[in-house]
């Protein structure tokens, strides 16, 4: 039995060997104690707020069209879609939809649902969702005050399902359940992969084999898995590479329509732009319709990107035509960011965001002749031991920590290096800005990140920030931030417990 013959995926503290969210030290360390085991109980004894499960999820599923989205708890819980209106239109229109405006309702749950349950609430809403709207697929999210009462989402939906022409799909976004936010990806794509048709030809012939993988198998589609920090811009960007090797791009799942997952398993290859956001799903597409798929270090800098495009190009026995098409591109790159090169060169940099993204980034700061003085992932599993091994060989003695957001934490580390510019996870660069330190999105808006093109830009607009920094250093001359004299003077791993004993003899080790 897989994991998504059950109802709820497992949480990645249970499916991986390890997932952790709290350390401080250096690759080498962290590496170490991830070999013995040992992040899994670090913990903090003091925490600050997190990322909730609920965003996450609501970040992918916000983007499928045709779609009504039920939100299953107190009405707050639904508040932050207003904000993702604007940015999932404009993103409908630029991939060529109708730009329509979000359409969600709550359950709206009170003290009296609380003591008494919200399954009929949960029907009544869904069977008023299809009647007034009749959408392609209705998806429910549950959230924490249903989940500690036991409601079942599950069983509503299938008793629900005989009298609703929608696609009812269930997804359990309790954040309650977990500390590492990026479980919410699993949730997704488990709700997705349970409950929608992933494939439009069900029939075999009589070997057992589907008709039709004759056909794919000697076909050039490929899926391309984006996600919600990918802009469009990288999007197109990654394309156009893949493309350029012949292939049939077909893009999942964000702003995939309903029916557009009945393509999935006609592709040759699945390529995943990042492990945390896929691997749970690619696992299950290579298990049902035999699909290979590729997951490697983010096509983020010159070397990662040519050694991604190699990489995938090889799968598919186009090494040849890959080299032709890198040495053009590096070519290219290379003459256009030398002017940014001479201001970029020395300048000292942080990088705080996801686990993957501030590695791949740090290396393409690296070509750009920048000091990385430090990175910042918002957790650390498994799955990353092979990349930060890779990492510790070009960077073995800058300071490494693991945290989810942890505000007070990246003050005290910004104040205490004070790095000429950062590169900040969205909701992180308007605390280092009240600091006087410029701060670049690591994702987000019109601008692309990925590929030669994203070497390009990340290299231009740095250049700008530094050139200009003076929004930045009027607005640490006019704010107070709220934290204490006496907690800057404290190591930005206080709160980490265990923490000194086991740097001590980690410290050791790396040293040999």
């Amino acid at each position: 039995m897989n994991y998504f013959d059950n109802k709820v995926a497992p949480k990645r503290e249970q499916r991986l060997k390890f997932v952790g969210s709290a350390f401080g030290g250096n690759s080498c360390e962290l590496l170490g104690c991830s070999k013995e085991g040992c992040l899994k109980n670090k913990k903090r004894s003091f925490s600050q707020a997190t990322a909730c499960q609920l965003s996450l999820v609501l970040g992918m599923a916000l983007t499928m069209p045709d779609t009504i989205f039920i939100i299953h708890g107190p009405v707050g819980c639904g508040s932050q879609i207003h904000s993702s209106d604007f940015p999932t239109r404009s993103g409908t229109k630029a991939r060529g939809g109708i730009p329509k405006s979000l359409i969600w309702i709550s359950t709206n749950l009170n003290e009296k649902d609380i003591i008494n349950g919200g399954e009929a609430k949960l029907k009544e809403t869904i069977l008023e969702a299809d009647r007034i709207y009749r959408p392609i697929a209705i998806i429910v999210m549950n959230t924490c005050s249903p989940s500690m009462i036991g409601d079942d989402i599950d069983e509503v939906v299938r008793t629900t399902q005989e009298t609703v022409d929608a696609k009812i799909i269930p997804m359990h976004c309790e954040g309650i359940k977990s500390q590492v936010v990026a479980n919410a990806y699993d949730t997704y794509y488990h709700g997705v992969g349970r409950n929608l048709e992933l494939t439009s030809n069900s029939s075999e012939n009589a070997s057992g084999l589907n008709p039709k993988k004759i056909y794919y198998k000697n076909s050039k589609i490929v899926n391309l898995f984006n996600f919600g920090s990918l802009t469009y811009p990288d999007e197109v960007e990654t394309k156009r590479l893949l493309e350029a090797l012949g292939l049939e791009v077909r893009v999942f799942p964000n702003f995939a329509h309903p029916n557009d997952f009945k393509k999935v398993s006609e592709a040759i290859l699945n390529i995943s732009l990042c492990n945390v956001h896929d691997d749970y799903f690619l696992e299950f597409l290579k298990e049902k319709f035999h699909i290979p798929y590729f997951i490697h270090n983010m096509p983020v800098g010159i070397k990662n990107t040519s050694e991604w495009f190699i990489e995938v190009a090889g799968k598919l026995n186009l090494e040849e035509k890959a080299k032709e098409i890198i040495e053009s591109e590096e070519k290219e790159i290379f003459s256009a960011i030398d002017p940014f090169k001479k201001l970029l060169n020395g300048k000292r940099v942080l990088i705080t965001g996801g686990v993957i993204r501030v590695v791949s980034d740090a290396m393409l700061l690296k070509e750009l002749g920048c000091e990385v003085i430090g990175v910042r992932a918002h957790h650390y599993d498994s799955l990353s031991d092979d990349l930060y091994t890779k990492f510790n060989d070009n960077f073995p003695d800058i300071e490494v920590s693991v945290a989810p957001n942890q505000v007070f934490q990246l003050v005290n580390i910004v104040n205490r290096d004070k790095p000429d510019i950062c590169l900040a996870h969205a909701g992180s660069g308007v605390w280092i800005s009240k600091l006087g330190v410029p701060a670049l999105p690591l994702f987000g808006g019109s601008f692309n990140y990925f590929g030669y093109k994203g070497v390009y830009e990340i290299a231009r607009r740095m250049a700008r920030l530094l050139e200009n920094p003076s929004f930045q250093r009027k607005l640490s001359e006019n704010i107070k931030l709220p934290y204490k004299k006496d907690w800057y003077d404290k190591s930005p791993f206080a709160y980490i417990k265990d923490q000194t004993s086991y740097k001590a003899a980690q410290l050791e080790q790396c040293s040999r």
